[in-house]
């Protein structure tokens, strides 16, 4: 991934309100080719991360 794509997913990133971003999840974006396919398995780790946080608070635990 160049700089340029790199900067631009961080800034997207930021622009989401991502303040705990596993740093293996930057290391992932480095590695790949696509702006796409990162920006899709970001929101796809995102929304697993969701819904078990709604499980957890359903069941009364922490997320």
């Amino acid at each position: 991934m160049t700089v340029k794509k790199y900067t631009e997913l961080k800034r997207l990133l930021d622009q989401q309100d991502i303040l705990k971003v596993p740093k293996e999840i930057y290391q992932y974006a480095k590695a790949q080719r696509t702006l796409f396919d990162v920006v899709c398995d970001v929101f796809n780790y995102g929304y697993i991360l969701g819904i078990r946080a709604e499980r957890a608070r359903r069941k009364g635990g922490k997320a």
